[in-house]
């Protein structure tokens, strides 16, 4: 659990992955680099860990991770924080 939105930011983080190919020959090109944007919820000098999916309870602001993904650091291009997450009050 994430308390205190305003401590995550929403973050788009550029990134190209490893590809597996049974062909003879490799192909002429790497794959196109993947976008992901969410909310951060981890970051080392190892990996990004973003969750693309989040509960947000109103009655204690917090945000529960539901789901995402671990980019390595060698495998990100660009790393933009966007916002951070401000929530109406009811």
């Amino acid at each position: 659990m994430m308390e205190g939105a305003h401590k995550n930011p929403v973050c788009a983080i550029t990134w190209r992955d490893a590809f597996y190919s049974f062909a003879e020959e490799p192909p002429k090109e790497c794959p196109l680099p993947n976008v992901t944007v969410g909310f951060i919820v981890e970051e080392n000098e190892r990996y990004v860990n973003i969750a693309t999916n989040v509960l947000y309870e109103r009655k204690d602001h917090t945000i529960t991770p539901i789901d995402g993904l671990v980019i390595p650091r060698g495998c990100i291009i660009a790393f933009e924080k966007l916002s951070y997450f401000d929530a109406e009050e009811e």
